[in-house]
């Protein structure tokens, strides 16, 4: 069906009676969305006009002009589509929640980017050319202060950091990539502000919209707070915006940092899945020569993307001291079955079960309930880790601290969940164990005694947390371990204190009062712990 705006001031959508020859392209009136009717609208303080110019304005309608034909099917296409980014259910009708998303503050960049590869995230352009990325604060909103703006900024640009491999400095407002300001409401760069509510903020992607490529702006006319409880809080509007200034579009997860409307202040500062997910795609699978990791850091212009002449700024230092030994994954085909068992590593970090297999990682926040998007390959959530390590051997959290330790051939890597630390990796020896071991077969805290056990194919180790080296007197033989099996793939202790060995499609429970494998076991298949029946 043929539908014709009319720009007259009137109480309805009028429709043009166009002359056609098809049923299916019958003229009819856009107020056949029954939802959609002037009392509705004029309740929220809209205009028929308003309501479809605001649907131009994200892309939902692309960039038509305002007296352009639409089809009532393409209208309810694009309903659909911002219901999605709004979070609501796709219904395609006009109701009450999808019309009070006119009003929601929000970003003011748009939501349906043509020519992209729309996944729950969308890459807005092609990132920065460069690894070293200048930003400067031009001025600052009275309520929040010079000191408290750049802090907030900063912090904000370290969090990107993390998953970007991209360090962030501060440059003269005419020498940085990045400019952030609070510029009046009409500020000549072709999207003016709307005042008070609306639209928060906007920037613009890498390279895009000649020299405003990059630039942050903010409506100085917002209720701009330090605070996450009241007014607008500045920090988690800078954190979203500098996603738009990386090359990143906006995400329909609503717990993503992407997510386009302000629904009030986040409740962590971290990335989600979501975000960590389009940083990796855009910034860490993308690099140049992946053969080697540390070229791509050293680079002396680094600070150079050859469009904009910049200092270098001063090198990432790194080491490898000694030749990893490495272990093939032996998974060549795409997502492997978990409810086949071989598990490489199995780790609970922060109550939550990580299980490793192959390339991949599955994340469950209790048994048989798999966190949304997974699984996933372990390098997205682990990005640091270099092309040659393939499988993650063993794994367990450090019980003082709550590091996470992988365990990879001879070397160990210590993360924080965000980032590797402890000038990671470090060799097996640095614990203690002997140079002859060339990988871990498991590791776990044990809920007998809260103590952390290390183990190899036939043999045992007990690691003192406090001075992270293995206690005198080690290794002893694993069948001290009454019955479990020599050369399993992987062991946890659980929640609720209970520890398990795997090994192939064998799942063995251990006793910890008789110090054996419990009777009735091995079980098999072991997958009924991941939802497997």
């Amino acid at each position: 069906m043929t539908v014709l705006l009319n720009n007259m001031e009137s109480p309805v959508f009028l429709i043009c009676v166009c002359a056609v020859y098809s049923v299916s392209s019958l003229p009819t009136k856009i107020q056949n969305f029954k939802s959609l009717t002037p009392e509705n609208i004029k309740s929220h303080g809209k205009s028929p006009v308003e309501v479809i110019s605001f649907m131009r304005q994200y892309g939902y309608l692309g960039n038509q002009d305002t007296n352009a034909l639409l089809t009532e099917k393409s209208v309810r296409k694009a309903v659909k589509e911002m219901q999605l980014f709004g979070g609501l259910n796709q219904t395609g009708e006009f109701d009450n929640d999808t019309l009070k998303l006119l009003s929601t503050p929000r970003c003011g960049v748009k939501d349906v980017l043509t020519d992209v590869r729309q996944k729950r995230y969308a890459i807005g352009g092609d990132g920065w050319r460069k690894t070293t990325v200048s930003f400067n604060v031009a001025n600052w909103h009275p309520n929040l202060g010079e000191q408290i703006t750049k802090k907030d900024v900063r912090k904000a640009f370290d969090i990107w950091g993390k998953y970007s491999r991209l360090r962030f400095v501060e440059r003269d407002l005419y020498d940085a990539d990045i400019r952030i300001s609070f510029p009046p409401q009409r500020h000549h760069d072709g999207f003016p502000f709307d005042g008070q509510g609306g639209v928060l903020a906007h920037a613009f992607y890498p390279y895009m919209n000649g020299d405003y490529g990059g630039d942050i702006h903010f409506d100085s006319d917002e209720p701009w707070t330090p605070q996450r409880k009241e007014g607008v809080n500045f920090y988690d509007v800078a954190l979203h915006e500098i996603g738009h200034s990386l090359g990143l579009g906006h995400s329909h997860i609503s717990d993503s940092v992407m997510f386009a409307y302000y629904h009030g202040g986040r409740e962590s500062d971290n990335l989600s899945d979501d975000d960590i997910r389009a940083m990796y795609d855009l910034y860490v699978s993308r690099r140049p020569d992946e053969e080697d990791d540390q070229d791509w850091y050293n680079q002396v212009d680094e600070g150079q993307d050859g469009v904009t002449p910049r200092k270098a700024a001063t090198q990432f230092q790194t080491t490898t001291p000694w030749k990893p030994l490495t272990n093939p994954s032996g998974d060549q085909g795409g997502v492997p079955n978990l409810c086949e068992g071989s598990y490489d590593a199995i780790g609970l970090y922060r109550t939550e079960a990580f299980v490793f297999k192959g390339e991949y990682l599955w994340r469950f926040s209790r048994r048989n309930v798999l966190h949304k998007g997974y699984p996933i390959k372990f390098r997205i959530f682990f990005y640091q880790l270099p092309n040659w390590v393939t499988k993650i051997d063993a794994t367990y959290e450090r019980p003082d601290d709550n590091l996470i330790v992988l365990f990879t051939g001879n070397v160990y890597w210590v993360h924080d969940g965000n980032t590797l630390v402890g000038n990671s990796p470090q060799p097996l020896t640095n614990l203690g164990l002997p140079s002859y071991l060339t990988k871990i077969n498991g590791a776990m805290v044990w809920g007998e005694n809260l103590q952390t056990y290390l183990f190899s194919k036939t043999e045992y180790w007990k690691l003192n947390e406090t001075t992270r080296h293995v206690v005198e007197g080690y290794p002893r033989s694993l069948e001290n371990w009454g019955r479990v099996p020599l050369n399993f793939d992987t062991v946890e202790t659980f929640n609720k204190g209970e520890t398990y060995f795997f090994k192939g499609r064998d799942v063995y429970l251990f006793d910890d009062k008789k110090l054996r494998v419990a009777d009735g076991y091995p079980v098999s298949p072991p997958g009924y712990f991941f939802g497997c029946h």
